[in-house]
């Protein structure tokens, strides 16, 4: 099912017709290795709907929503409390989604994204018309990643389009880790948590900025700068 599809559907499964009326926060299991497509399909609703996610990933568990809508976008920033000077990210689940974004990606991009994707790398582009401006913060660049997680790229696939995603937690505080941390920071606030048992890293992805030359390190995370420049060569 698409995103048309879904609007046409008369509603949602299993009693999640209330979720997006109440703001009641579902709780979906799924499991972290083979994540059953029914439930997906569930979680991409919510997403189709303008609703927000908690979804895993490898790193830490993030929120979810369709990017081209803005009122859910709003919504992330509302409850996290993060500053709309701050742009959200893209997860995309493979490298054919990636490429309809049709962004600028120079040749040193790519090659980091062959090397560490599916995994812990979040690379800052040159935003192309294609990605929706209130995703940028009022900026001219957006985050991309590919996650190694068999629920997140599955909800991806699923959803059918890149996700708009940041951690799942209040700003200033730490990233949550399992979904039982997310229901603690952000309680009903949110439409959906996906309990898929705990984030396998458990440390933020790493974030290069690849719109100057050469690439610049805006944050150490999962993946160390040794790491990165002995694929990449010299950052800043």
């Amino acid at each position: 099912m698409n995103r048309g599809q879904a609007e046409r559907s008369r509603g949602l499964p299993n009693g999640l017709h209330s979720l997006c009326r109440k703001m009641e926060t579902a709780i979906l299991k799924i499991d972290a290795d083979n994540p059953e497509p029914r439930q997906l399909e569930q979680a991409a609703e919510v997403i189709w709907r303008g609703g927000i996610a908690a979804v895993p990933t490898d790193t830490v568990y993030g929120l979810a929503a369709d990017p081209a809508n803005a009122a859910a976008v709003k919504r992330i920033y509302e409850v996290k409390g993060r500053d709309f000077r701050r742009p959200l990210i893209l997860l995309a689940a493979n490298l054919e989604m990636v490429e309809r974004l049709d962004l600028q990606i120079l040749d040193l991009a790519r090659k980091a994204m062959e090397h560490f994707w599916p995994g812990g790398l979040t690379l800052v582009l040159q935003a192309a018309p294609s990605v929706p401006q209130h995703l940028l913060a009022g900026g001219t660049t957006i985050g991309l990643r590919i996650p190694a997680h068999p629920v997140a790229l599955g909800l991806i696939e699923m959803a059918g389009f890149p996700l708009a995603s940041t951690s799942a937690n209040r700003s200033g505080s730490p990233s949550a880790l399992r979904s039982e941390e997310v229901i603690e920071a952000l309680g009903e606030e949110i439409d959906l948590v996906i309990d898929s048992g705990p984030a396998s890293l458990g440390v933020e992805s790493s974030v290069v900025d690849f719109t100057q030359s050469p690439p610049r390190l805006l944050r150490e995370g999962c993946l160390t700068r040794q790491a990165l420049e002995q694929v990449l060569g010299g950052i800043e």
